[in-house]
């Protein structure tokens, strides 16, 4: 059913397809479930989409009637504001520079928790306050779920190539030795089927080595741009 396509797409797709297959079956469950007042699993799956929009560096706006719809049945069946749907929204929001809307609970779930402190982890690298970021994932003990434990990844090398060009001696070295051994674990899972890894090993780098790299937020999508590269 609509539930298992949506655990397919979460936590096995990405291993050995391009994500960006996954928006549309996820927007068009999403919305069959919100038609058929599907209100037990509708959060989990509106999750999954929006995982899928941030992951890949989509545009956002043209499936803000997605988000309205969803909004609409929760406000109706009154609905809990779920966790795994207020991290990344309000995160895209952030990063458009608006406001959700959506209040962050006090959470006292450690999965919760750590879902939070990812995203607020993957905001800071795209504001480039990788101070913040830093210490953010050094609060992050649980690695995150479905497809995010790549992206985690890519976010420490992010992390590690920024510090190794711009620190000195044995700081410099510890935070080469960290960018190198998050680009062989990428590599290592594209030579075995996982191609959503691939650029993000060959980012990491170039920024290793390159100050060309650049991270780029722009007003409706949150991109990491090269030339040539994506």
């Amino acid at each position: 059913g609509r539930q298992a396509i949506a655990y397919h797409n979460y936590y096995m797709r990405h291993w050995r397809n391009n994500i960006r297959g996954s928006r549309k079956p996820l927007k068009d469950i999403c919305r069959t479930s919100i038609e058929e007042n599907e209100i037990e699993n509708i959060s989990f799956q509106v999750g999954v989409y929006l995982s899928a929009i941030f992951y890949t560096g989509t545009p956002f706006d043209l499936e803000d009637t997605v988000m309205e719809e969803y909004f609409e049945i929760r406000q109706q069946f009154e609905l809990p504001e779920n966790w795994n749907i207020i991290a990344p929204y309000n995160a895209l929001m952030k990063l458009k520079g608006e406001n959700s809307g959506l209040i962050k609970r006090k959470y006292t779930d450690t999965k919760a928790i750590q879902y939070d402190l990812f995203f607020q982890m993957v905001v800071s690298v795209f504001m480039n306050d990788m101070e913040k970021a830093e210490k953010l994932n050094e609060k992050i003990f649980m690695k995150p779920g479905g497809c995010w434990g790549s992206y985690r990844l890519f976010m420490e090398g992010l992390i590690a190539t920024h510090y190794a060009r711009s620190t000195n001696g044995r700081s410099k070295l510890t935070y080469q030795k960290k960018a190198s051994k998050f680009i062989e674990i990428l590599r290592t899972w594209t030579k075995v089927g996982m191609h959503n890894s691939a650029h993000m090993a060959n980012i990491l780098k170039g920024r290793k080595y390159q100050h060309k790299f650049i991270i780029t937020t722009v007003p409706v999508n949150t991109v990491i741009t090269q030339s040539k590269l994506l």
